[in-house]
C-alpha cells in the first residue's frame, strides 16, 4: 500500500506529529500518535506497543472534562487504525488491562469512528460490557455515555445497575459520583433520572435522592478544587421554596423540594445530606440549615437540620461538630429524640471525607440517647463496612454504648416493657445486631450482601445467582411469618408470637421493602431491550407478605384502646406495610394479570385501612394507618389506575369524617390529592359545625307540617334557611378550593359541584311549585328541578366510577332521582284548583338517592334545601316564572357575538346525534322575552362518525341531505322544520322548532307509563314516521331521547341532524342501529333509510313496552353484534313470543326487527296492527 494511501494526504509521519503538535493541549493527546501511526509500522510488536499505549491514555481521560482527544484525529486515519488493530487481534485481546479501563477506550474509539461495520462491532463490544461487566465496568462505561450521547442509559437493566452502583459498600472504591453529577445536571438525563422519579415510587425517589447526593459529594469536591461550574445545578435550588415553582421552573429545584419534604425519611435523609455537603460552598444553605433549630419550629424541620449538620462535617469537621454537640446537649433534644437518630442518618458522606469527626459525633450520640440512635447506628455500620482506623470498625464504640443501654434496659425493663411485647422484642433484636462484629449478621442481609460483592468482584451473572439464593432466604422469613397468629392476648404463647412477629418483619421492611436492593440484584438479568421493572418472584412474595400484614393489621383496634396494647408490634406491621405499598411496580410488561393483583393488593388495603382508621379513634396508631392509606391512593394516582378527583370521591365517601379526611389529606404526597381532600374536610367540618349549632332543624318526614304555618314552623323555617344558605355558600367555596387546572376528571368534578351548588341556590331561593319544572313557567333544561336531577346524576356517575377504580363496586349510578318529584309538581300544576300535592314520598326518595350516591357532605346539602320544596304554594301571582340558573358553558368555538346565520345563542341545550343543540332566537328579537326560541344544532365529527368517513365528507353529506327536510309536512308528530344553512360561519346549521316537555327516555326511567299510555305513545312516534317516509325522508336516529312528549302527552319526533334520503354511516346509536346501518346488507336488498327508521322504531317500542333496552352488552361491538346476528326473533322478544298473552305483541315487534329490510312493515301497516292489539295491551300491566 502506498504511504499516501495508508496516511492520508498531506505528508508522512513527521509532518502528521508536527500538526498533532500545533494542536491545543488536551490531557495525554501526546500519547495518541501511536494510534494514527499504527498503521505506518510494519512489525506487530511495534504495533502492538503503540495500541496499548493509546488504549491506556484513553481509558484515563476524566469524563467531566469536556471533549476527548480523539476528537483531534480524522475519522477516516482513525478508522484505518481500527482496521489494522482489527486485523491483527489487538481489540480481540484486553486482558491486560483492567475491564473498565478496556470498555472505556473501547467506547470512545467506537465514538469517534465513521458509521460502518467497524463501528457497530466496537458497540455491539461495549453493550456486552455494560451488561456483563463487574460494577467497575458498568460505572466507567455509564460515566462515558452520560457525559456523550447518553443513548443506551436506560431501561430496567441499567436503573438496576446505577441503583447497586449507589448502594456499595464505602470499602468498594467505585467512582459513582461523577455519573451522578452527570446524570442530574444533563437535562434530557435529569428529566428521567431525577425529576420525573421525584414523585414516584419508593424505590424511584430514594434513587433520585441519592442520586442528587452523590451529585452534590461531586460538586463540592470540585469547588473545594477550584472549578465551581457543577455548582450551578444547585445554585437555583436555594432561591424559592417548593410552593413558588411549577412545573416549568428549574426541574432539580423542584426535584430537590419535593424529595426534602417527603414524608419519607428513607428519601429526605438524601437531600438533606446533601444540603449538609453543599453548605461548605453555597453560603445560602448554611443559612437555610441554621435556621431550622428554631425552638419554634416542629420536629419535622428539626429531624431534617440534624441531618444536614452532620453531613456538614465532611466540609466543617471542627465547626459542625461542634453545633452538634451542642444541640446534643440542649432543650431540642428533650422535646425530640429523633433528633439524634437523624444526625446518624447524616453521618455517612461525613465518614466518608471526615472519618475521625463523624465517629466523634457519632459517640456523642451514642452516649445522649443510646436508645433512640441504637437502630439507626446498626444501619450506619452497614452501610460503612469496610471503613474503620485504629484496628476497630467504624463505630463500633458507639455501637457498645447503645448495646449497653439495650442490655440494662432488657435486664431491667421499663413499665413501656411490660405493656409491649414489639418494644421489648426490638430491643433484643437490635441488641443482637450491635453486639456482633460488623453489621452485616442476619442470613437475609447477609445473602443479599454477598450477591452485591459479586456485583463487584465478578460481575452480573454471578450477582444474580447470589440474589436467587437471597430471594430463596426471603421467601423462607416470609413463610415463617405466615406460621405466626398475632393477637393481643396476654398468654405466653401469644407473647412468644408477637416477639418472633417483630424480629422478622423488621428484617423484612430493611432487606426486601426499604432499600430495594434485592429487586435491583434480581433486575440484572434484563435484556436491553426489557423496560419493565416489575419482577413476578418478588410480587409473589408482596402478595403473601400483604395478605398477613392486613390479616393482622385489619380488624379494628377496641374501642377507647389509647394507647393499643404492644403499639410497636402495629407500628412495624404498618411500616411495613406502608413501604409494601410505596415500593411496588405495576410494570410488568406482557402479563396485564400481575399489574392487575398490585393494583387489586393497593385497593384492598386501602379498604381495609379506611375501615380501620375509622374505627380507631384517639389511637396512637391514626396516624401510621393513615399514612398506609394515603400511600396506597398516591400509587393507584402514580400509576394512573385512578385520578386524584376519584381519590377524593372515594375517600369521602368511604372515609367521610373531616377529621380522617384531614388526616389523609396531610399523609399524602400527592399534591392535588392532597389539596382536593383538605378542602373536603374543611366543607364537611363547617357541615358537622352547622349540625351541632343547629340540632333542631326539621328532618325530611315532618317538614310538611310546615305549610300549616304557626310559630314554631316559621322560626324552623328561618333557621333552615339560613343554615341552608351558609351551606350553598361553603359548596361555592369547595368549587372554588379544588386545585385548578389538575386535570380534566378533576374539571368535570368541579362543574358538577358547580351546578349542584346553583341548582340548590335557586330551589332555596324559589317562589312557588310553578317556577321549579317545565309544565309551569320554568325551562325544560335550565328549571331547578332539572338542574338539581343533572348535577345529581354527574355527581353520582362520577362518584360509582371513582369508587370503581379504587377497587369497590358500587351498583350502577341511578339517574331520574328528581323525576318523580317533578312528575309530582307536574301533576299538581295540570290541576286546576290549587290543591296541595303530597310531596313527602317523592322528596324522601330524591334524599335517600343522594345519600346512596354522593359523598354524605354534599348530600347533607340536599337534605337541607330539597324539603324546602313542600313548603312552596302551587301558584303565587306575584312570584316570577322562572328561577333563574346561569347557562351551560359555551364551547369555545363559539364566536364571541354569539350569532350563527342570524340567530342568537342564548344557551346550550345539550349534544343530540353527531351535534350540539342551542336555544335561539332571531338575532334581531334576541332581547325580546316573547319572541319564538328555536332548537339551532350544529353538527359535530365524532369518533362514530370517525370508523367510515372523513370529515369533509361528514359534512359535505349533511349539508346534501339536510336539504331534504325542505319538503317535510307540518305534523303535530314531528317537530318544524325551520331553516337550513350550509353556508354558517364557523359550521353549518339545522334550525328546527324547539319542543319542550317530558323526553321519552326520562319518562321511561320514571316508569311514568301504563300500557294504555304505551300503546298512545308509539302510535304518535309512528304516526311521525308515517308523514316523513310519506315523501321519501328517513330520520335514522329514533330512539327515547329523539322523542319529546309536548305538554306530557303528544309525542313529537325531533333532532333531524341525521335525516335524510340516503343511509349514511354512523347515522345511528348503537342501541337501536339496524343492521344495514352497520353495513350488514343481505345479497340483493337495497337499504333504505325507512326501512332502517322501522327496524329503530321496533327497539325503540319493545323498550316503551318492557321499560328495557332490547339488547344490553358491555362494548358498543358487542351491542351492533347482536343486532346483526338475529333475523327477527332476539331471545328477548322470544320470551314475549312464548307467552299467550303477549304473542300478538312479539308479532308487532317481529315485523318490525326483520334483518331483511324488505321484510319489514311499513309505518302505516304498523299502526294498523298497533291499533288491532290495542285491547290485549290494554289488558296488561305496565311493564310486560
Amino acid at each position: 500500500m502506498a504511504r499516501e494511501d495508508c496516511c492520508g494526504a498531506g505528508g508522512g509521519p513527521a509532518r502528521r506529529r508536527a500538526r498533532l503538535r500545533d494542536l491545543p493541549m488536551r490531557p495525554r493527546a501526546e500519547y495518541l500518535e501511536g494510534l494514527v501511526d499504527l498503521t505506518s509500522h510494519d512489525d506487530p510488536n511495534v504495533r502492538r506497543a503503540l495500541f496499548r499505549q493509546t488504549i491506556a491514555s484513553l481509558a484515563l481521560v476524566d469524563a467531566l472534562d469536556g471533549a476527548t482527544p480523539l476528537d483531534a484525529i480524522s475519522p477516516d486515519t482513525l478508522l484505518r487504525s481500527v482496521q489494522t488493530a482489527m486485523a491483527d487481534g489487538l481489540l480481540d485481546d484486553l486482558s491486560w488491562l483492567a475491564p473498565a479501563a478496556a470498555s472505556v477506550a473501547l467506547y470512545e474509539i467506537a465514538g469517534a469512528l465513521p458509521l460502518g461495520p467497524e463501528r457497530r462491532e466496537l458497540g455491539r463490544r461495549v453493550l456486552g460490557q455494560i451488561y456483563a461487566g463487574n460494577a467497575a465496568t458498568f460505572v466507567a462505561i455509564a460515566t462515558r455515555m452520560a457525559a456523550g450521547s447518553a443513548r443506551g442509559l436506560s431501561g430496567a437493566g441499567i436503573r438496576a445497575r446505577v441503583a447497586l452502583s449507589l448502594w456499595l459498600p464505602a470499602g468498594a472504591d467505585i467512582p459513582i459520583d461523577p455519573l451522578a453529577l452527570l446524570l442530574a445536571s444533563r437535562r434530557e438525563l435529569s428529566r428521567d433520572w431525577i425529576t420525573a422519579p421525584s414523585t414516584g415510587s419508593l424505590a424511584e425517589r430514594r434513587l433520585a435522592a441519592r442520586l442528587l447526593e452523590r451529585a452534590a459529594r461531586e460538586a463540592t469536591r470540585r469547588a473545594t478544587q477550584g472549578d465551581d461550574l457543577p455548582l450551578r445545578l444547585f445554585r437555583n435550588v436555594v432561591d424559592g421554596r417548593r410552593r413558588d415553582l411549577d412545573r416549568s421552573s428549574d426541574g432539580i429545584a423542584l426535584a430537590w423540594h419535593t424529595l426534602l419534604a417527603d414524608r419519607e425519611p428513607l428519601v429526605w435523609r438524601h437531600i438533606a445530606a446533601a444540603r449538609g455537603l453543599l453548605a461548605g460552598v453555597l453560603p445560602d444553605f448554611a443559612e437555610e440549615m441554621s435556621a431550622l433549630f428554631a425552638p419554634d419550629l416542629s420536629p419535622t424541620e428539626w429531624r431534617r437540620g440534624a441531618a444536614s449538620l452532620a453531613a456538614s462535617i465532611a466540609v466543617d469537621p471542627d465547626g459542625a461538630l461542634r453545633r452538634a454537640v451542642e444541640i446534643l446537649g440542649g432543650p431540642l433534644l428533650a422535646q425530640d429524640p429523633g433528633i439524634a437518630m437523624a444526625m446518624v442518618w447524616g453521618l455517612p458522606v461525613a465518614a466518608d471525607a471526615e472519618p475521625e469527626a463523624a465517629e466523634a459525633l457519632l459517640d456523642a450520640i451514642a452516649r445522649a440517647a443510646p436508645m433512640a440512635a441504637a437502630e439507626a447506628i446498626v444501619e450506619l455500620r452497614h452501610d460503612l463496612r469496610g471503613l474503620g482506623g485504629r484496628g476497630e470498625p467504624f463505630g463500633a464504640r458507639a455501637a457498645a454504648q447503645c448495646a449497653r443501654a439495650l442490655a440494662d434496659a432488657i435486664e431491667s425493663p421499663p413499665a413501656a416493657y411490660a405493656h409491649d411485647d414489639g418494644l421489648a422484642a426490638l430491643a433484643r433484636v437490635i441488641h443482637r445486631d450491635l453486639s456482633m462484629d460488623g453489621a452485616g449478621i442476619a442470613l437475609l442481609r447477609g445473602a443479599i450482601d454477598g450477591a452485591v460483592a459479586a456485583f463487584v468482584e465478578s460481575g452480573p451473572r454471578e450477582a444474580h445467582g447470589r440474589a436467587l439464593e437471597a430471594y430463596a432466604l426471603a421467601a423462607e422469613v416470609v413463610g415463617a411469618l405466615e406460621e405466626i397468629e398475632l393477637c393481643d392476648l396476654e398468654d405466653a404463647q401469644s407473647a412468644a408470637a408477637r416477639r418472633a412477629a417483630v424480629g422478622l418483619v423488621r428484617e423484612l421492611d430493611t432487606q426486601l421493602l426499604g432499600s430495594g436492593v434485592l429487586k435491583s440484584l434480581l433486575l440484572l438479568n434484563r435484556r436491553p431491550s426489557e423496560d419493565s421493572t416489575g419482577v413476578a418472584s418478588l410480587d409473589d412474595l408482596d402478595e403473601r407478605l400483604a395478605r398477613w400484614l392486613l390479616r393482622a393489621e385489619g380488624t379494628a383496634a377496641r374501642a377507647g384502646a389509647a394507647p393499643p396494647p404492644h403499639v410497636t408490634v402495629h407500628q412495624r406491621n404498618l411500616r411495613a406495610l406502608l413501604h409494601l405499598i410505596d415500593g411496588e411496580s405495576t410494570d410488568f410488561g406482557g402479563e396485564p394479570e400481575l399489574k392487575a393483583r398490585v393494583l387489586a393488593r393497593w385497593t384492598g388495603a386501602v379498604g381495609v385501612l379506611l375501615e380501620r382508621l375509622r374505627s380507631d379513634r384517639g389511637s396512637s396508631l391514626r396516624r401510621a394507618i393513615a399514612a398506609s392509606v394515603a400511600r396506597g391512593l398516591d400509587a393507584l394516582v402514580r400509576e394512573g389506575a385512578a385520578d386524584a378527583a376519584d381519590i377524593f370521591l372515594h375517600a369521602a365517601m368511604r372515609g367521610g369524617d373531616p377529621d380522617d379526611l384531614e388526616v389523609l389529606g396531610e399523609a399524602s404526597m400527592h399534591p392535588d390529592v392532597a389539596q382536593l381532600l383538605r378542602a373536603y374536610a374543611r366543607f364537611a367540618r363547617g357541615a358537622r359545625r352547622d349540625r351541632a349549632s343547629n340540632p333542631d332543624i326539621e328532618p325530611v318526614s315532618s317538614l310538611r307540617s310546615t305549610r300549616q304555618g304557626g310559630l314554631h314552623a316559621e322560626l324552623a323555617e328561618a333557621e333552615r334557611a339560613r343554615s341552608a344558605l351558609a351551606r350553598i355558600a361553603a359548596l361555592d367555596a369547595l368549587v372554588t378550593a379544588l386545585p385548578a387546572g389538575a386535570s380534566q376528571r378533576t374539571e368535570i368534578v368541579r362543574g358538577a359541584l358547580a351546578r349542584l351548588a346553583r341548582a340548590l341556590g335557586a330551589l332555596n331561593t324559589a317562589r312557588a311549585l310553578s317556577g321549579l319544572t317545565a309544565a309551569g313557567d320554568g325551562d325544560a333544561d335550565v328549571s331547578p328541578l332539572s338542574a338539581l336531577e343533572d348535577a345529581l346524576t354527574r355527581l353520582s356517575q362520577l362518584t360509582a366510577g371513582a369508587r370503581r377504580r379504587c377497587g369497590e363496586h358500587p351498583a350502577s349510578a341511578a339517574s331520574g332521582a328528581a323525576e318523580p318529584l317533578r312528575l309530582a309538581i307536574e301533576v299538581a300544576l295540570q290541576e286546576e284548583a290549587d290543591v296541595e300535592p303530597n310531596l313527602a314520598a317523592p322528596i324522601e326518595a330524591l334524599v335517600s338517592a343522594a345519600r346512596a350516591g354522593i359523598p354524605s357532605a354534599l348530600a347533607d346539602v340536599v337534605a337541607l334545601v330539597v324539603p324546602r320544596v313542600a313548603t312552596l304554594p302551587v301558584r303565587r301571582p306575584s312570584a316570577p316564572g322562572g328561577v333563574a340558573l346561569l347557562d351551560h358553558p359555551l364551547p369555545a368555538w363559539l364566536p364571541s357575538r354569539r350569532t350563527l346565520g342570524g340567530f342568537y345563542v342564548h344557551r346550550q341545550l345539550g349534544g343530540g346525534s353527531l351535534g350540539t343543540v342551542f336555544v335561539v332566537t332571531r338575532a334581531e328579537e334576541r332581547h325580546d322575552p316573547s319572541a319564538e326560541r328555536f332548537a339551532l344544532k350544529v353538527p359535530e365529527y365524532d369518533h362514530t362518525a370517525a370508523r367510515s368517513v372523513s370529515e369533509a365528507d361528514f359534512l359535505r353529506l349533511f349539508r346534501e341531505e339536510a336539504g331534504a327536510l325542505l319538503s317535510l309536512p307540518d305534523h303535530p308528530n314531528l317537530a318544524r322544520f325551520v331553516t337550513f344553512d350550509a353556508g354558517a360561519r364557523p359550521k353549518p346549521i339545522l334550525v328546527m322548532e324547539l319542543i319542550e316537555g317530558i323526553r321519552c327516555d326520562q319518562l321511561l326511567d320514571a316508569r311514568g307509563l301504563t300500557c294504555r299510555s304505551a300503546v298512545a305513545l308509539l302510535d304518535g312516534i309512528l304516526a311521525g314516521l308515517e308523514a316523513m317516509h310519506a315523501v321519501g325522508v328517513g330520520h335514522l336516529d329514533v330512539k327515547p331521547t329523539n322523542v319529546i312528549l309536548r305538554g306530557g302527552r303528544e309525542p313529537v319526533l325531533v333532532d333531524f341532524g341525521l335525516a335524510g334520503r340516503h343511509i349514511r354511516p354512523g347515522c345511528a346509536t348503537g342501541c337501536y342501529g339496524a343492521p344495514e346501518i352497520w353495513g350488514v346488507v343481505p345479497q340483493g336488498a337495497v337499504p333504505t333509510p325507512l326501512t332502517a327508521d322501522i327496524y329503530s322504531f321496533g327497539c325503540l317500542a319493545y323498550e316503551i313496552l318492557t321499560g328495557r333496552t332490547l339488547f344490553d352488552a358491555p362494548t358498543e361491538v358487542a351491542l351492533i353484534t347482536a343486532h346483526v346476528t338475529h333475523d327477527g326473533l332476539p331471545g328477548p322478544l322470544k320470551r314475549l313470543a312464548d307467552n299467550p298473552r303477549t304473542s300478538d305483541i312479539a308479532g308487532f315487534l317481529f315485523s318490525c326487527l326483520r334483518h331483511d329490510p324488505r321484510a319489514r312493515a311499513t309505518a302505516s301497516s304498523l299502526r294498523e296492527m298497533l291499533l288491532r292489539i290495542t285491547g290485549q295491551l290494554a289488558d296488561l300491566r305496565w311493564p310486560l
